[in-house]
């Protein structure tokens, strides 16, 4: 097969075109590039990526990464991160996972710690393809067998032979927000809806900055004018960013013309780039008003990000590199910043995020905006 194509390819993303790899020593980086050259003529392709995310998770960004969605294949299921722990998704329920093979989760993830990039938020949302790949399993010590084994929380077990693997996009899509169904958000909602919401406050659910209409954020803003003194809650969970620009219409009139007392921003570890940048405007802006709420999101504050995808030619393989710095902890602009970002840069952290399980965050948010 040969991957000699996409070696060439991330070569020159790592050594020329990503800043976030300027922080990692050189000789560490050409040991690592040594390494994926020897796998130039293999035939193992799961191999090859595993081998091809350990470079690219050497810059330490989450931004920065080998994504294997589109090249690899899983057991035909669902696994999702909640509350940092794994839960198996079958017929529209979610049941924690204890251990595969018999070798728990926590294991497991410190295996993986060379391959996946970030926070410890951010790697632990990873984490829930690598449990259904079996290659990535094999790589941390389990799943060497005909079979795989999965132990729930219930005491059941799920048994699935690699001979019925399948590909993983569908179930695994690469902006991945942590909803049972990929195709919805966790509110069963088409991808990238904003809602609005009576419970005695304004209640936007914000899916996806990507796919956000603007105009639809003016027409809500245009609402929420007729109602100046309502206290609002914005939910940026399961969010994996876009262009915080575009949520910069809400944010204006938040900070200008809003009279309410309270703001609730729902976060937890798929609140991911454009969106964790969101929470971090909604946070300084407002001042002792906002309150971040639920569980940690899956970025520090100062990160690379921008840039773009590259479909690799040999796998198929996703390829996302960087290109800007942000800092949105102390607001410093650096020589890599645009300016429509630098524009809007200010000194946001730390954040503090009101932890909450999964469970009660709905009910914490209203409280926050009833009670305070």
């Amino acid at each position: 097969m040969g991957f000699s194509r996409d070696i060439e390819t991330i070569e020159s993303v790592v050594c020329k075109g990503d800043p976030a790899f300027e922080r990692v020593p050189k000789s560490r980086l050409d040991q690592a590039l040594v390494a994926l050259k020897s796998c130039a003529n293999d035939t193992d392709k799961d191999g090859f990526l595993l081998t091809a995310m350990k470079v690219v998770a050497l810059a330490g960004n989450g931004h920065s990464r080998l994504i294997p969605n589109a090249a690899i294949s899983v057991v035909p299921r669902r696994i999702v991160v909640r509350d940092g722990q794994p839960v198996w998704v079958e017929d529209g329920r979610a049941h924690r996972i204890l251990a595969v093979d018999g070798a728990p989760y926590e294991q497991l993830l410190s295996a993986w710690s060379g391959l996946l990039a970030g926070n410890v938020a951010r790697c632990q949302v990873l984490s829930g393809i690598m449990l259904a790949w079996p290659a990535a399993l094999q790589w941390a010590g389990v799943g060497h067998g005909e079979s795989i084994r999965y132990h729930l929380e219930t005491g059941a077990e799920r048994s699935f032979s690699l001979q019925d693997v399948v590909p993983a996009l569908p179930l695994y899509p690469v902006a991945e927000t942590g909803a049972v169904d990929p195709r919805l958000d966790d509110h069963g909602l088409p991808g990238g809806s904003i809602v609005e919401m009576r419970f005695a406050a304004w209640w936007w659910r914000i899916a996806d900055l990507k796919a956000l209409d603007v105009e639809q954020v003016t027409r809500g803003v245009s609402q929420m004018s007729e109602q100046p003194g309502a206290n609002v809650v914005i939910d940026l969970r399961g969010n994996p960013g876009g262009s915080f620009l575009k949520a910069i219409p809400l944010i204006d009139w938040l900070r200008t013309q809003w009279r309410g007392t309270r703001c609730a921003v729902l976060v937890n570890a798929y609140t991911f780039s454009a969106s964790i940048v969101t929470a971090a405007l909604l946070t300084c802006h407002l001042g002792s008003r906002a309150q971040l709420i639920g569980s940690d999101m899956g970025d520090d504050l100062a990160f690379f990000a921008e840039g773009g995808t590259i479909v690799l030619q040999d796998t198929g393989a996703h390829l996302r590199h960087s290109t800007a710095h942000h800092d949105w902890e102390t607001g410093q602009v650096a020589t890599s910043t645009p300016p429509e970002i630098a524009d809007h840069m200010v000194a946001a952290g730390p954040l503090h995020v009101m932890q909450t399980m999964r469970a009660k965050q709905e009910q914490a948010a209203l409280t926050f905006v009833r009670e305070g």
